[in-house]
């Protein structure tokens, strides 16, 4: 992917606390910086969608809820109905519609995010203690609704007994 400069000036602050948010991410300030103005400008060009740190990295979600616009895809894929995915999740259409149109406009990452996420080999997360996104359970089949990170921990959780 060819890039472009940007620049900016900012108070010094700012710097810092870019500075310190970069040290702690381990990555250096521009590099942060451009995450930055790239993920704020989706933002703004898509209402609604935010990002997050996720087993694929950075990826976009539902702003105030837990789910991944690839999730809501997939649910989509499913039921092959707005409505319907948006009764799954018991949202407005107007949620379901906009993880649409990101995943529209960048349906590469959508499918980079559901592959990732679906590899992730048994056990994996059990070692790391972190939320049971991945466990090596089934992935739904044809007619089998899809589970959200939720219903994974509810089954995790009673698994565990």
């Amino acid at each position: 992917m060819s890039t472009a400069y940007v620049s900016g000036r900012v108070p010094a602050r700012f710097e810092r606390l870019v500075a310190r948010q970069a040290r702690g991410a381990k990555t250096s300030k521009s590099d942060l910086v451009a995450r930055y103005v790239i993920e704020k400008s989706l933002e703004t060009q898509f209402p609604g969608i935010s990002f997050r740190d996720s087993l694929a990295g950075r990826e976009a979600y539902l702003t105030g809820r837990r789910v991944a616009a690839w999730e809501v895809v997939a649910v989509y894929q499913e039921t092959k109905s707005v409505q319907k995915a948006a009764q799954h999740f018991g949202w407005p259409l107007v949620l379901v519609k906009r993880a649409l149109a990101y995943a529209k406009a960048f349906p590469e990452e959508i499918e980079r995010s559901r592959e990732e996420e679906n590899e992730c080999p048994a056990g994996y997360w059990l070692t790391r203690h972190v939320p049971p996104v991945c466990l090596g359970l089934p992935s739904p089949r044809p007619g089998v609704p899809h589970r959200s990170h939720r219903a994974l921990a509810r089954r995790f959780m009673a698994w565990l007994g």
